[in-house]
């Protein structure tokens, strides 16, 4: 049992996706669930490596010396703890993933081997290999002209000594179903790899597929002169970080480890980032696999739609409900279409005069875009935020961006250094010869996609304090300037950890009083050391303290005499957790805050982040008891254990999970004459990429290993000679 109460941010996000794979390992899961879940789990490691062992890799390079302030390992330390945990969860992967292609093969869905493919099968293939591969196939020879991309599955061969790389250019799914039956199919990366000495015309002696995962450390805080100097200048930060160098290399089905070695040193890579693997290298044909398997109700969860709120009526306008009293959505469960009609009525509204709101991520095809365009057109004012460096969402936002000014949007980006995460949305109008406003704060991004398949909350209030703080938060971000004060929203990076604290103090305070100190937060992850330090502080002063963590921890619970006062569960379920709430005291007492931010140093000191208080009684009671329902989850949450394990506890087979319980909870709260429902996306809708975009214990498998023989080179060393310093 460690004595510290800290754990290494990369070791703690590890473990969370180790948590991920254990939905792909439950046999309680429908079977192309758990394939969704296994996708998932490649998908978060794939962006785990690009940013964060990209990150270690380049502070390893400029000063190895430099700790981590909670756990005071180096970066090559960690690294080579990353390294290893992940051949670990390669392992528990490709054997996960046999398991679920038996089960699929049991209902007679079934990836086939070219080997056992029957004669017409094979002339099947033959004939598809002439016609969409051989013609769309681009042959490199000891890598000449050869750049690996990102992420793309490539074709090593060995042939009279020499290396052969395929690039398939072609546009075809790497499912390739055989004779266009829905029950079996073959993998491109076999067809390719059984008909590659046609294409070469060579011998093919050796064999083996390999992937790339390239860094994309970049810094992306550059001060720019101009709004327009900042878009030029994304789009040429994203074009190099396409060329950064690899920071992983995944090679599978490699019997040859000679022919392995001459590919990595073709490849300039080491075996410290070499990692081999049995299961297929991308299971991004997962999508086509769920579309074909539609009507199979057996291998799908249970539909579910988002449910009409029952503080809504759809005959009366979003503005007239809003005034009378506050609105709190609670997505997938309840429906974004509502939010949206509020936007779509706005720019119809004679009496509105202006929408202001922060742009994060959107749908690409988003209504929301849509909706302010036309709001726009209609001779609104509409100011959009548009956050240029959503990582990995640069591109889509600038052309969010462009299309907004099109229509006659006020369009503004971030502050330099300081990214605007908050989800904020104003409107003014006139009535009674008064300006008056509607605020938005909402936890998750207005998207109308991820609004399936992540839980969030959306407050709407007509409260004007929480109005004048929004106004104050928007004419900032106009002038490239932070807030300094606020009086009802909690704003970051100026005025947020501060109250955050105070409210603790409060806490700590009322409990040394002899009274019932309490704060519960619910959180994507708590790595920041103040915020961590003043949790086991409250801790120890006796108050409870009780955190509902999907991703990172920082914090090791239950050590005796330090966090034996704390409770840390973590939900990884059907839906993402994303919602952010903080709960300070009990009863009478009892403050409840929905937010944005993280309990991250980034969230609350570099980034512009909103936490609203939720002060209508029945709202806040109702935030409250979906916070209880996740703390004492037995069936989807995992406990965090004092030797920085996660178990799951015992429960019987009629409990159910948090994520059920609400979505029944919103069935049943449906008004009894509910009203047509608005048509925004349907969730069949929803892309594989943006499923497994959705995330980052079936039995506990400790990752904690006996440390690898040393390197037979220095490790920086090999660092420095990779990456040319």
């Amino acid at each position: 049992m460690p004595k510290k109460y800290f754990e290494n941010r990369e070791v703690s996000w590890l473990k969370f996706n180790y948590r991920v794979l254990e939905e792909a390992r439950d046999n309680s899961v429908p079977l192309l669930e758990r394939l969704t879940f296994a996708s998932i789990f490649l998908t978060n490691l794939d962006e785990f490596y690009r940013v964060r062992v990209g990150a270690l890799v380049r502070q390893a390079l400029d000063d190895d010396s430099k700790r981590d302030a909670r756990t005071g390992m180096r970066p090559s330390k960690q690294l080579v703890e990353v390294y290893k945990r992940t051949r670990t969860l390669f392992e528990l992967f490709d054997r996960t993933f046999e398991d679920i292609e038996a089960g699929l093969a049991f209902k007679g869905i079934v990836r086939k081997q070219f080997s056992k493919l029957t004669d017409g099968e094979k002339t099947f293939c033959a004939s598809f290999a002439d016609h969409e591969i051989k013609r769309q196939v681009k042959v490199h020879e000891n890598g000449k002209s050869f750049f690996a991309e990102n992420g793309k599955v490539y074709y090593a061969f060995l042939c009279e000594g020499n290396i052969y790389i395929l690039d398939y250019t072609g546009a075809h799914s790497r499912m390739v179903t055989i004779n266009g039956s829905e029950s079996s199919y073959i993998l491109l990366d076999e067809l390719i790899i059984k008909y590659a000495s046609d294409i070469i015309k060579k011998k093919v002696t050796s064999s083996c597929t390999f992937r790339l995962t390239r860094s994309a450390a970049l810094d992306l805080d550059t001060d720019y002169a101009s709004d327009r100097g900042r878009r030029e200048e994304m789009l040429k930060l994203v074009e190099r970080r396409r060329k950064l160098p690899p920071v992983r290399v995944e090679i599978g089905g490699c019997k040859d480890k000679a022919f392995r070695d001459q590919l990595c040193r073709l490849l300039r890579v080491s075996d410290e980032i070499t990692f081999e693997r049995i299961s297929p290298l991308c299971l991004d044909y997962t999508g086509g696999l769920r579309d074909s398997c539609k009507g199979r109700e057996e291998l799908f969860y249970a539909p579910q739609s988002p449910q009409q709120s029952r503080y809504i009526d759809r005959d009366s306008t979003m503005i007239s409900q809003i005034e009378k009293r506050d609105i709190l959505l609670f997505y997938p469960y309840e429906d974004i279409a509502d939010f949206i009609r509020l936007l779509d009525e706005a720019g119809e509204d004679k009496d509105v005069k202006s929408i202001s709101i922060t742009l994060y991520r959107a749908a690409h095809e988003s209504r929301i875009i849509e909706s302010l365009c036309k709001a726009a057109q209609n001779g609104k004012q509409v100011l959009a935020l548009v956050e240029l460096r959503a990582r990995f969402d640069e591109e889509n936002n600038i052309i969010k961006a462009d299309k907004l000014e099109a229509a006659g949007c006020q369009v503004i980006f971030g502050r330099p250094h300081v990214k605007v995460h908050s989800k904020l949305c104003l409107i003014s109008y006139e009535k009674d010869g008064q300006t008056r406003y509607i605020t938005q704060i909402g936890t998750g991004n207005y998207n109308e996609k991820t609004s399936r398949i992540y839980t969030d909350l959306s407050l709407m209030t007509a409260d004007n304090t929480i109005a004048e703080d929004a106004e104050a938060v928007f004419e900032a971000l106009k002038e490239s300037r932070l807030v300094e004060s606020s009086n009802e929203l909690l704003i970051s990076p100026l005025c947020i950890k501060s109250r955050l604290i105070d409210l603790m103090d409060a806490e700590i305070t009322a409990a040394k009083a002899g009274g019932e100190g309490y704060i519960g937060a619910k959180v994507n992850s708590l790595t920041d050391k103040q915020m961590i330090k003043k949790l086991v502080e409250c801790g120890r002063a006796g108050v409870k303290v009780e955190l509902v963590i999907r991703g990172i921890c920082c914090l090791i619970p239950g050590i005796e005499g330090k966090t034996d006062n704390i409770k840390v569960v973590s939900i990884v379920g059907r839906y993402l957790e994303h919602s952010r709430i903080y709960i300070f005291g009990s009863a009478a007492r009892r403050k409840v805050y929905i937010s944005s931010a993280d309990f991250m140093t980034r969230n609350l000191s570099r980034r512009v982040e909103a936490a609203a208080p939720v002060r209508d009684e029945e709202l806040r009671d109702r935030v409250v008891a979906y916070f209880e329902a996740q703390i004492n989850d037995r069936v989807r949450g995992r406990v965090l254990c004092p030797d920085g394990i996660y178990r799951r506890e015992q429960y019987d087979e009629a409990e159910k999970d948090s994520q059920q319980l609400s979505y029944e909870e919103a069935v049943k709260n449906v008004p009894l004459k509910p009203t047509p429902a608005l048509q925004v996306q349907k969730a069949e809708q929803l892309t594989q990429t943006e499923i497994r975009q959705s995330y980052d214990e079936v039995q506990t498998v400790p990752l904690d290993i006996q440390p690898e023989k040393p390197h037979k080179r220095g490790f920086i060393a090999w660092l420095r000679g990779l990456f040319g310093k």
